[in-house]
């Protein structure tokens, strides 16, 4: 799960017989069967078929990733989050050999895996710093509004009888901007500097990367 664990991890691979696949569901086994493409402790990437696009002689494979992280829950409490994510690849059977696609499905796993890395560390960010979040249905008070910057245009909006609620409301998201400097910041500068290592994550990248390098060099 991340760097503190203790128990030893084995990355378990299995070899996705793609074809397989399509021509099972062609013939009508095993449609909605997800199979795992790789696995480490308690992170997995699963694929399955997900449509056949029969006049683009196209079949797209959804890929899901699976994994959690630690975190902190509303009074600061050590607490673990499930975290999933999918991506689709197409094999487009007149344009694609099998060598190409599975190139073009290692590259697209492979960036499922560095996104998610990238989303775990600002989903942690923004958990971390939301007390410097400013929320129009919250916390965003006409003293919020007069910090910003809005409070004249604001008030004269509000005094005119013939007012436009759309008008409020664009002044409302102009004082967020503004407001949530502080917290975008933030939450941008923890998830440049990933300080949450997901040891997982990293290893299966790793594993992604040598084999599109592999490929490269066939």
């Amino acid at each position: 799960m991340n760097k503190n664990t203790e128990r030893k991890l084995i990355v378990r691979e299995q070899k996705v017989d793609w074809l397989k696949i399509i021509d099972n569901v062609l013939s009508r086994k095993d449609w909605g069967k997800t199979y795992t493409f790789l696995s480490l402790g308690d992170t997995k990437i699963n694929v399955l078929l997900n449509e056949i696009d029969f006049p683009n002689s196209t079949v797209w494979f959804k890929l899901k990733l699976t994994t959690f992280y630690e975190t902190k829950d509303l009074v600061g409490e050590p607490i673990i989050r499930e975290h999933f994510d999918t991506s689709l690849v197409s094999f487009r059977l007149e344009n694609f050999s099998l060598a190409n696609f599975q190139m073009h499905a290692n590259r697209r796993i492979r960036t499922l895996i560095s996104d998610n890395i990238v989303d775990i560390n600002r989903n942690i960010a923004k958990n971390k710093y939301k007390h410097l979040r400013f929320s129009k249905n919250f916390n965003l008070s006409e003293q919020a509004i007069e910090e910003a910057g809005f409070k004249a245009i604001y008030d004269m909006v509000k005094k005119d009888s013939m007012r436009n609620f759309n008008t409020i409301d664009g002044i409302k998201n102009d004082a967020l901007a503004v407001l949530n400097e502080a917290y975008n910041n933030s939450v941008d500068n923890y998830t440049k500097n990933e300080l949450y290592k997901h040891d997982e994550l990293e290893q299966l990248y790793s594993i992604m990367d040598k084999r599109i390098l592999a490929d490269k060099s066939d």
